[in-house]
C-alpha cells in the first residue's frame, strides 16, 4: 500500500513497516536502523554511498552503495525489498539481523557517548598541549558562563587531537 503525507514522524512509522526503503541520509539511516526494520538504501550522493554500504555489511538489508540511482532498476529494487521480507533463510536472517541492532541502539545512551567521547578527546588536548607548550585557555567564556563550544572546537583542531573510536559501526 502507499499513502502519501506532507510529514510522519520516524519514530511512529517505521516500526509499522516490514521495510523501508530509503535514500540513506544519515538521519534517515539512523532511524530506520533504530526502528530495528530491515530497509533499503538507494544513494543518490555524498555519504549515502557509505551508508548503503554499512546496511549490506551489517545484513540488515539492502544498500545499492556502488551502483548510481538511475542504474537501480525497478526489478532490483523488488529484488531488494524481497530479500528482506520474502520467505527465505536469507531474508529471516536480514529481519533478525535488523531487530537485534534496533534493539542494541535503542539500548544506548548515545548522547551520553558522545559527551564523553568530547570530554575526553578534550582532556587528552589539553593534557598534550600542556606537556609541550605552556597552557593556554582553551574555553572561552561567554556571557553567562556559557561555554562558546566554537573555542574548544578550534583549540582541539589546532593541537591536532585525533578522533577515534568513530565510525565502529
Amino acid at each position: 500500500m502507499l499513502f502519501c503525507a506532507d510529514s510522519l514522524p520516524h519514530e511512529w512509522l517505521l516500526p509499522q513497516c516490514s521495510c523501508a526503503v530509503i535514500h540513506g541520509g544519515a538521519g534517515t539511516t539512523a532511524a530506520v536502523l533504530r526502528s530495528g526494520v530491515p530497509c533499503v538504501v538507494t544513494p543518490v550522493f555524498v555519504d549515502q554511498f557509505y551508508w548503503a554500504q554499512r546496511v549490506s555489511a551489517l545484513r540488515v538489508g539492502v544498500g545499492f552503495g556502488t551502483t548510481p540511482l538511475l542504474k537501480v532498476t525497478a526489478a532490483d529494487v523488488a529484488a531488494a525489498i524481497r530479500a528482506c521480507v520474502g520467505p527465505s533463510a536469507e531474508a529471516e536472517a536480514v529481519r533478525c539481523n535488523a531487530a537485534a541492532l534496533g534493539e542494541a541502539l535503542r539500548a544506548e545512551d548515545g548522547v551520553g557517548a558522545a559527551v564523553r567521547l568530547l570530554e575526553e578527546t578534550a582532556k587528552a588536548a589539553i593534557r598534550e598541549r600542556w606537556d609541550s607548550a605552556p597552557p593556554t585557555p582553551l574555553v572561552a567564556e561567554a556571557p553567562r558562563g556559557q561555554v562558546r563550544w566554537a573555542a574548544v572546537a578550534a583549540a582541539l583542531a589546532a593541537s591536532g587531537a585525533a578522533y577515534h573510536g568513530l565510525c565502529k559501526l
